[in-house]
This record gives C-alpha cells, sequence and structure tokens, in this order.
C-alpha cells in the first residue's frame, strides 16, 4: 500500500493489499515542507522529517476503494502490522508510514 503523492496535490493508493510496502512517494525533495504539509493534510499529519501519521478513517473511506472487500481486509492487515511494531497511534486512529522523497 503506496500512498503517491501527485503533482496536483491529490493521492492515490497504489498496490492497496500489499501492506509489507506501507509508505508515503512524496514526489518531492525533502526540503519542500509546504508541498508535504498541504498535500498530506487531508489524511495525514507530517510530524517529523521522515515520516508521517496517516488516518485510518482516512484510509477506510479512500475514495474507490472504500467498498472493496480486499482493501478493507488490507487496512485491518496494516493495522494489526503498524500495533505489533508500535507504530499505530490510539489516540488519534494513526499508521505511521515512511516518507520517500525524489533524490
Amino acid at each position: 500500500m503506496i500512498i503517491v503523492l501527485q503533482d496536483s496535490g491529490s493521492a492515490e493508493i497504489v498496490d492497496p493489499e500489499s501492506v509489507s510496502r506501507f509508505h508515503v512517494d512524496a514526489n518531492c525533495s525533502a526540503d519542500d515542507r509546504e508541498y508535504l504539509r498541504s498535500a498530506l493534510r487531508p489524511f495525514a499529519i507530517l510530524e517529523a522529517p521522515d515520516h508521517a501519521w496517516v488516518f485510518v478513517e482516512a484510509l477506510e473511506s479512500w475514495p474507490g476503494l472504500a467498498r472493496d472487500a480486499e482493501f478493507t481486509s488490507a487496512v485491518g492487515r496494516l493495522i494489526d502490522a503498524a500495533k505489533k511494531y508500535g507504530w499505530f497511534d490510539e489516540e488519534r486512529r494513526a499508521i505511521k508510514a515512511h516518507i520517500e522523497f525524489e533524490s
């Protein structure tokens, strides 16, 4: 499950059933913090230079995937894995995601 930020400021999820690859593909440099904060705002919070907290509610209601049974199952598996590694924030109901930047 990879959240890809688009140049338009929108985002899409690719490989939605793969929980082992969960991350955000920023499509920007690590220096472009304002763009990154803005692009993440609808579904996540940027909290450190290299990671964000992605809200479970946003994943569960993601356009085009919200009613997909396989995707719903993948979100459940992702939550379980995140809890196992301490990457789940119970208060926010959010999953820690690594951010990959352009070189």
